[in-house]
């Protein structure tokens, strides 16, 4: 059937390309624009790759003067080379997709230039009919148009449903190879990596950018699917608009985090505020030159953002098209879970952008954030929290919370009054608690997780206030990772390597990531362990002295309990010593590493797990 319209339509359209090809175009431009007039003629039955681009939107490298100066190939010659070399039937299947899509679309011109003259000439004889005074055939004739009418619509609709369909599995083809480009990518030198495609090996023989082809095919599958989008959207198909939507998604998504040599979309103050800087004519060479590195970084940062948020607005616009989750709450659930990611992502990255990586709190009133700006953190993280927990996604809410929890744990020392103070380390405790019940009742598979969460919660306690109560439950904080170390956790991870790569691997030897995540967190835990009841036996010591300097104004009965109250003020100098003595006598055993040569996962524990969970049994018991 989809062949035969095929066949019908480019005989017809070849009759009236030879009739009048101008009238024919702006027939269609009254609908939708079709493929060869919206691509600049890129897309014709003669040029079948897909790619749409113009010099304009890639990077300058593309012009084809700097291409002969320098020999280089340009993004789109790069791009047609790595369609050039895919596998045969992928290439095939793309192509064939490509004319399907033109035919498509030149026979919905057709059809619906046929549809407007044929509305004309009844408009006509209708009028001509106007003074008749036969109604009952004018009725008989005027239900038998309506008929006919409705086929011809549906007729037209199926048509612009396959252009659909077509144009978003070229999108999607293109998207892949964009995917491919960039996860072959050396982070450290930004070149490809020699893989088993044969573009990616013969383009990096010739010293080529393989990233540059990244370009003019993320613009392509744009264009696609923003093409398929207006088909699905004038014959009204809801589900495949709301794909359509994740789809464009997806691309802002990898403008935002991959480095595609596009124009940079602006947004934020952060983004004037550089340019400016560095606009600025009246100021030193050196200075210009610091300003417009700090320009470009905020420009960077505006990017993502602006990228990020036009993600989310396209999943907004997805759930609009669908009304309620009732009407296809399968495609619903998709969209939600793809939009709570998508905000919590910006979120991060607009706290990222405000106050910096890490976790350290902010002391500095100058950088205290507006409440707008911190709405602009909050309420996107906020929304990703309610999405995941509507749709019963536990994991991905106490992410969330954790996210949360550091914005919180960061801007508390910088609010303008105390009750502000309080109200910000309220939500910061409030949601690092709801992440670690979470994190500690599914501990499997997530421990890195857990013991950075219980770090950074140790940390938050330290920085409140250095007395007892505090770097105690600083300490229990650390305490409570235990089982994160325990040899359960190790089985579990190995089981799971295991199925990756083999019984006779040994993850602790190979490389293994949770392995090697652990490894450093074990020795990190174990010197926070330490730093705490350190400073816990000089609070200790403080407090003694203070007693001793109070016993002489007390009578016979108080002095008795002072020194009651004094002894029992040894515990965490008790508990220091254990400590200490539990780390000798590993040293003295030469058991630090603790590997094995067998690669059963009994024959491997971290040593700081013995440690831990006697320092808790001991911190209970007293």
């Amino acid at each position: 059937m989809v062949s035969l319209v095929v066949a019908v339509a480019v005989r017809v359209v070849k009759n009236h390309q030879v009739k009048g090809k101008k009238e024919e175009t702006e027939n269609f431009l009254n609908v939708i624009p079709p493929i060869t007039i919206q691509s600049n003629d890129c897309v014709t039955l003669y040029s079948l790759s897909g790619l749409v681009s113009s010099n304009a939107s890639v990077s300058p490298t593309s012009s084809p003067t700097s291409a002969t100066k320098n020999k280089k190939m340009t993004a789109m010659e790069i791009a047609q080379q790595v369609l050039q070399h895919q596998k045969q039937l992928k290439r095939d299947e793309r192509r064939v997709l490509v004319a399907a899509s033109v035919c498509y679309s030149r026979a919905i011109g057709v059809f619906t230039t046929l549809l407007h003259e044929k509305k004309e000439e009844e408009e006509l004889e209708k009028q001509e009919e106007e003074g008749n005074e036969n109604n009952a055939s004018s009725k008989e004739e005027g239900n038998s148009a309506t008929k006919k009418q409705s086929v011809e619509e549906a007729i037209l609709s199926l048509l612009r449903q396959r252009l659909g369909d077509a144009c978003n599995e070229i999108g999607k083809i293109l998207l892949t190879e964009v995917k491919n480009i960039l996860s072959s990518t050396n982070n450290n030198n930004n070149s490809a990596t020699i893989t088993t495609n044969n573009a990616y090996q013969q383009l990096n023989d010739k010293g080529e950018d393989i990233t540059k082809a990244s370009a003019p095919l993320l613009l392509s599958a744009e264009f696609w699917f923003t093409h398929g989008l207006k088909c699905f959207d004038v014959c009204h198909d809801l589900r495949n608009i709301a794909l359509l939507r994740c789809n464009l998604c997806q691309c802002c998504k990898i403008r935002a985090n991959a480095n595609v040599a596009l124009p940079k979309k602006g947004g934020g103050g952060a983004t004037t505020h550089g340019r400016g800087e560095s606009s600025s004519s009246t100021i030193t060479s050196t200075t210009t030159t610091a300003n417009s590195n700090n320009a470009a970084t905020n420009t960077a940062v505006g990017h993502a953002e602006a990228c990020l948020q036009e993600a989310a607005d396209h999943l907004l616009l997805a759930h609009e098209a669908l009304g309620q989750r009732d009407s296809d709450p399968m495609t619903w659930d998709m969209v939600s879970e793809e939009l709570a990611a998508t905000f919590l992502v910006l979120g991060v990255r607009r706290r990222q952008s405000l106050l910096g990586g890490g976790a350290t709190p902010v002391v500095v009133q100058a950088l205290r954030l507006t409440p707008g700006k911190e709405r602009s953190v909050v309420n996107p993280m906020e929304r990703a929290m309610e999405i995941y927990t509507t749709l019963g996604n536990a994991h991905q809410a106490a992410a969330a919370h954790y996210q949360l929890a550091l914005f919180y744990s960061r801007v508390w020392t910088c609010q303008r009054d105390e009750s502000k103070t309080r109200e910000k380390l309220s939500a910061a405790f409030r949601h690092y608690g709801a992440a670690q019940v979470y994190f500690s009742a599914a501990m499997h598979g997530n421990e890195p997780t857990l013991v950075i969460l219980s770090l950074d919660l140790s940390n938050l306690y330290s920085a409140v206030s250095g007395e007892t109560e505090c770097v105690a439950k600083a300490l229990s904080c650390c305490l409570d990772t235990r089982e994160a170390f325990s040899l359960d956790a190790v089985k579990a991870a190995c089981e799971r390597h295991y199925v990756k790569n083999g019984p006779s691997s040994m993850p602790w030897k190979n490389g293994d990531d949770w392995f090697e995540k652990m490894s450093t967190l074990a020795s990190t835990i174990e010197d926070r362990v330490f730093k705490l009841l350190l400073s816990l036996v000089k609070i200790e010591k403080e407090e003694r002295s203070k007693q001793q300097q109070q016993s002489s104004s007390l009578t016979k009965s108080d002095i008795s309990s002072s020194s009651g109250s004094s002894n029992g003020g040894e515990k965490y100098k008790d508990l220091y010593r254990f400590a200490l003595a539990e780390k000798m006598s590993r040293k003295m055993s030469n058991n630090e590493d603790n590997l094995s040569s067998s690669n059963s996962p009994v024959s491997f524990t971290f040593p700081v797990h013995s440690l831990l969970t006697a320092l808790w049994e001991n911190n209970r018991k007293v």
